[in-house]
């Protein structure tokens, strides 16, 4: 169980892997206090938005695992995922600052959210990097 022992994998591994995670859990929770608001939809609208917040979650989740494990392909995608997510970043904080007057209350958790993406995408393209997911990883 080599593969699956968190205490060999990289601290990036770690912190990306606990991040996306808790995305894909937060999205179905969220799904499912939304519709308990007052103004819910109707329960085929709900049905239809959970499972496919269900599908998605799964599928980023079997991204997870992959990654977890060291394939090479996650690295393209989990690159991709940090520049498209510093993209959004900047288009976030500059909507916020023209639409949202109190922008600066959610300034801290934007920067956070930038911050994180600038250290996955520079060590995904660090040697570090290119080493672990060029390595085999078995499960025993």
């Amino acid at each position: 169980m080599l593969a699956l022992d968190w205490r060999t994998k990289p601290i990036p591994i770690l912190i990306s892997t606990a991040l996306w995670g808790g995305g894909a859990v937060f999205a179905i929770m969220y799904v499912a206090v939304w519709s308990s608001n007052e103004k819910a939809p109707s329960i085929t609208a709900f049905l239809s938005l959970f499972t496919i917040t269900l599908c998605v979650s799964f599928a980023i989740l079997g991204f997870l695992h992959a990654y977890w494990l060291g394939h090479q392909w996650t690295r393209y995608v989990a690159v991709f995922f940090a520049v498209m997510g510093l993209w959004r970043d900047v288009q976030a904080a500059l909507w916020l600052y023209v639409n949202f007057p109190h922008y600066w209350l959610i300034l801290p958790l934007s920067l956070a959210e930038f911050t994180f993406n600038i250290y996955l995408l520079r060590w995904l393209l660090s040697k570090e990097s290119r080493n672990f997911f060029l390595t085999e990883h078995k499960v025993a």
